[in-house]
């Protein structure tokens, strides 16, 4: 017989509200992990439009669909070759060497320091160089305009193929997500084989 149900109660109530606490916590967590495999998937495919083409590449590495160098090769090869004149950049702008304001100082610095301690992919490289937005510098600087025109150019091209591209994964990745594919390669090769069997058919309709 209990001489305190009272007071055994209460420990009971508090017990059980501190679990539901701890399971509601596990829950927020899990709900603040981005999504991975189909669920990721369709949230890529969902949020696509808004996201800039920087978040899509890195969303596409997450994703493990394809790694964001392969995407647009270009891009990543510059920032490799060129990576020490980024760099030295990167430094002027943090040190207000080449005018700006303080928060894209603070960009340079924080890319700066990050690619002097554990490193940066070329991906968060080129998107650290391109918040700058630096203009062509004059003769103080002269010998960066090169750097600065050869990066506004290949990002560029970088930005338009990624936004043109958006179709085109809008068509492939739904089989993905329905299970259909089992991987970003066969979701495609699946699509190439769709498309030429539709064109082939059109084909044979017009000799007709």
């Amino acid at each position: 017989m209990l001489l305190f149900p009272e007071a055994d109660n209460a420990k009971l109530k508090t017990a059980a509200a501190s679990k539901v606490e701890e399971e509601v916590g596990q829950e927020a967590d899990a709900e603040e992990k981005p999504l991975t495999g189909r669920g990721g998937v369709a949230q890529l495919l969902a949020n696509m439009d808004a996201m800039d083409s920087f978040t899509i590449a890195r969303e596409f590495t997450r994703l493990g669909l394809q790694h964001e160098n392969n995407l647009f090769p270009e891009l990543g090869l510059l920032m490799r070759q060129r990576r020490e004149g980024f760099l030295i950049l990167l430094n002027l702008v943090r040190l207000g060497k080449i005018r700006t304001d303080p928060q894209r100082q603070a960009i340079a610095e924080e890319a700066f320091r990050a690619a002097h301690g554990n490193g940066t992919s070329e991906l968060q490289l080129a998107e650290a160089v391109g918040k700058l937005k630096i203009g062509l510098q004059g003769r103080k600087y002269r010998k960066m305009n090169g750097l600065i025109t050869a990066f506004q150019n290949t990002a560029g091209e970088f930005d338009s193929f990624i936004q043109a591209a958006k179709g085109y994964w809008r068509e492939v990745l739904p089989s993905l997500v329905n299970g259909e594919a089992s991987s970003y390669e066969e979701a495609r090769r699946m699509y190439g084989e769709k498309h030429a069997g539709s064109l082939r058919k059109a084909y044979e309709e017009r000799k007709a």
